[in-house]
């Protein structure tokens, strides 16, 4: 215990890092030392202080081996608060990687510990703290745009790395500093994104200062315009939308995904913001009434960042939650007692988005009006305003918003601009036959399952949070489930059977298997096809189906 006592007075020197470092050797590393290592210690402790510093930092190499395998080993033991004490913190708190203060200085250190430390161990996986830190501030400072990649993650350290060892580092070294990798839908983790989520917004994004003020603004304004209805599954399409502002080289997933991190946290703190709140007062306000409140957002809060996109982003004018980026219209099945069957409604929503793909390039600029094609007795019109990337679009005329409707039928409008025709647009295609493919739906109802007057399509797979699901059949075919799913009798409608399902397994539907799942703890993704291409005018097959001249392209949605 003597021995161990004078050790512990001779880690006691003269600043806080090197007590720290040398203490917590003693702690952890030297009951298990052996022999060789206990007398590199001590032949350390000999050391003065300044060459010291150097030797634990990394800003010198130890020219004697058993020497520079103990040095490597304390800086593994030491990790994380070794690295927090330079960026003025004793311990990490669980704060992201960006909410620390990291100084040139502190992460040019940094970067030379880790390779002096490839010497001993090149896989890096005893300072998985302090890589994760390391490659965080890299992105930050270095990452150009494009696709971000493990190449570049370790070529900033001149190793050769993988997927795996990735992964490993930035598993341990999160869990160390506090922090999760970032996970996706189905559970899959993102481990570049989670590095890139740690470093915050790259500064070469924030150079380009008024593009990305704009494009944060404008989904910040838009995900406010839909605050009366969820976004949440549309998020990454409206971020995508908004990101054609930027360079090329940030349409990358990743960099939307951040963007729909930073504008959700934007909205956020908006909604906290008293509607009188005097011009140029919001951060103020913030400080005052929920201190801290800077942790949330997706970035390292510099001057710069703060001056040239924070406060913008929080003083802009709140956004029309009149308008939309969601469909003209949805489909419904809605049973009528009178006759005795389900039958397809259409309904149309107040505002809408119209993409500019799905009109001629020479109408782009122009207010349109969008009226019902063909002979239906519907009294909808849309007002159509350019907006970048399309049309903003407003229901005028009439109080009745759902009409009966066949739901296998494309529903199209035409396009007009000051009273003549300047094209036609599909903006739903319907849905297949029932001989063609069976369809399966859910309750509009939430709270009323068992007495449910009204279903809406799944577009996806047969999953959802429902504890029931309905399958649209031809009528000549009778579904099959397995162990774990209930099918219960069919019910009429104007072309197929409908068929009430519960529960968790497979269903065979004539040829086609489908595994189905109700009271799953997420709604199946959505996902469309849509046909863009020259109509001509007049022409149709079957009556309905329009006649397209040339080559045609198809868009898909898939959130």
């Amino acid at each position: 215990m003597a021995a161990e006592d004078r050790l512990r007075w001779r880690c006691r020197r003269g600043t806080r890092e090197l007590d720290l470092m040398l203490e917590r050797y003693l702690e952890r590393g030297w009951p298990r030392a052996g022999a060789a290592e206990r007398a590199a210690f001590e032949r350390l402790l000999d050391v003065p202080d300044p060459e010291l510093h150097a030797l634990l930092t990394g800003a010198a190499a130890a020219a004697e081996p058993e020497l520079a395998r103990l040095l490597a080993r304390m800086r593994a033991d030491g990790g994380a608060p070794a690295v927090a004490c330079k960026v003025e913190l004793e311990a990490p708190d669980g704060r992201p990687l960006h909410g620390y203060q990291c100084t040139g200085e502190t992460f040019g250190q940094l970067e030379d510990t880790l390779k002096q430390s490839l010497v001993v161990d090149a896989s890096l996986y005893g300072m998985a703290r302090e890589f994760v830190f390391w490659a965080a501030e890299h992105i930050r400072l270095r990452f150009p745009g494009g696709k971000l990649t493990w190449k570049f993650v370790f070529d900033g350290l001149g190793m050769s790395g993988d997927h795996a060892l990735g992964k490993r580092l930035v598993e341990r070294g999160l869990q160390e500093w506090g922090r999760e990798v970032v996970e996706l839908n189905a559970g899959r983790k993102m481990y570049l994104y989670s590095l890139m989520h740690e470093s915050g917004v790259p500064d070469a994004l924030l150079q380009e200062e008024s593009l990305y003020r704009k494009t944060v603004i404008g989904l910040v304004g838009e995900i406010e315009r839909e605050r009366s209805v969820e976004v949440s599954p549309y998020l990454m399409q409206m971020a995508s939308r908004w990101a054609k502002h930027l360079p090329q080289t940030f349409h990358g997933e990743d960099f939307v995904r951040l963007l729909v991190v930073l504008a959700q946290s934007l909205v956020d703190l908006r909604a906290k913001l008293p509607e009188d709140l005097p011009e140029g007062t919001a951060q103020r306000w913030l400080d005052r009434q929920h201190p801290g409140w800077e942790a949330c957002l997706p970035l390292r809060m510099t001057p710069q960042a703060a001056e040239t996109l924070i406060r913008p982003a929080l003083e802009a004018q709140r956004a029309d939650s009149s308008l939309t980026s969601g469909p003209v219209l949805s489909r419904e099945l809605r049973h009528q007692s009178d006759v005795g069957k389900w039958l397809g409604y259409l309904i149309f929503n107040d505002a809408a988005w119209l993409p500019s793909q799905m009109l001629p390039p020479n109408v782009q600029e122009l207010k349109l009006w969008l009226l019902p094609t063909g002979a239906h007795d519907m009294h909808v019109r849309y007002y159509a305003t350019p907006e970048e990337g399309g049309w903003q679009l407003r229901r005028s005329g009439g109080t009745k918003i759902s009409y009966q409707f066949s739901l296998h039928e494309e529903f199209a409008l035409t396009a007009r601009a000051d009273n003549r025709f300047v094209g036609e647009v599909i903006v739903d295609p319907g849905l297949p036959l029932p001989k063609e493919s069976p369809s399966f739906w859910r309750s509009a109802n939430k709270s009323d399952e068992s007495n449910a007057s009204c279903l809406v399509p799944i577009r996806g797979k047969p999953r959802t949070r429902a504890l029931q699901i309905w399958l649209l059949t031809a009528r000549n075919i009778d579904p099959v489930g397995g162990t774990g799913l209930i099918v219960e009798e069919s019910e009429e409608t104007s072309d197929g059977r409908l068929w009430r399902i519960s529960g968790c397994g497979e269903l065979c539907v004539g040829s086609e298997r489908y595994f189905v799942r109700t009271g799953a703890e997420e709604e199946s993704w959505e996902a469309r096809m849509f046909l863009v291409g020259d109509i001509v005018l007049g022409w149709r097959r079957g009556g309905s189906v329009p006649v397209y001249r040339g080559a045609c392209r198809i868009f898909g949605l898939y959130d």
